[in-house]
């Protein structure tokens, strides 16, 4: 008997820019525990464009756990991309996120592209959705951590309308998630060596 796939609801978002060569189609929809392998295939793919810049501790950092990926897409914390509108084929980015409905803020916690499918817009269309999905939920901000200086990563948030937090504007309430996980990143031996910042974007 062939396996039944779960029902998706999907959000198709047409190409945003004029060179539709580089920007296709992308459909976006949550995970399910079934799509926890791919997760783990992005992830690893995405870390190869450290290992080209010689961030090699980043680039072979394990991804997430399979428990923890399972319980975020029981819970709608993941979202994936696919060029496929079938969803026959494996999905190529994902995003995952954390939510503190006290202080109305949204964590990013992660944005994957699979190496094969990066610089044609797929991560930026996951972060509009999300901004999207969170506007309509009354949550106020995005928060993230990244790497100050790595090009797809601070620059990157900082042309999508994300800003650097100071010290003393990581101390509001509303940062304390944010700033829980950029005191964690400093203790990590692996990442360490370079630049962590915490970024907010207003909603």
């Amino acid at each position: 008997m062939a396996e039944t796939k779960p029902s998706r609801k999907v959000v198709e978002y047409p190409p945003k820019h004029k060179d539709k060569s580089a920007h296709q189609t992308i459909y976006i929809y949550w995970a399910v525990p079934e799509d926890v392998p791919h997760l783990i295939e992005i992830e690893r793919s995405a870390s190869e464009l450290f290992r080209h810049i010689g961030m090699d501790s980043v680039a072979y950092d394990e991804p997430p756990s399979e428990i923890h990926l399972i319980k975020d897409s029981i819970s709608n914390r993941i979202l994936l991309a696919s060029e496929d509108p079938s969803l026959e084929s494996s999905p190529v980015a994902y995003l995952s996120m954390e939510l503190d409905e006290d202080h109305k803020t949204v964590y990013l916690a992660q944005v994957s592209v699979d190496y094969r499918y990066a610089r044609k817009g797929i991560g930026e269309r996951l972060i509009d959705h999300l901004e999207a999905y969170a506007h309509r939920k009354g949550y106020e901000t995005i928060v993230l951590t990244t790497f100050k200086d790595v090009p797809w990563n601070g620059p990157y948030y900082q042309r999508l309308g994300f800003y650097e937090l100071d010290a003393e504007q990581l101390k509001r309430p509303e940062h304390g998630t944010v700033s829980d996980h950029l005191d964690a990143e400093k203790e990590n031996d692996r990442i360490n060596k370079w630049s962590r910042v915490a970024m907010r974007k207003d909603l």
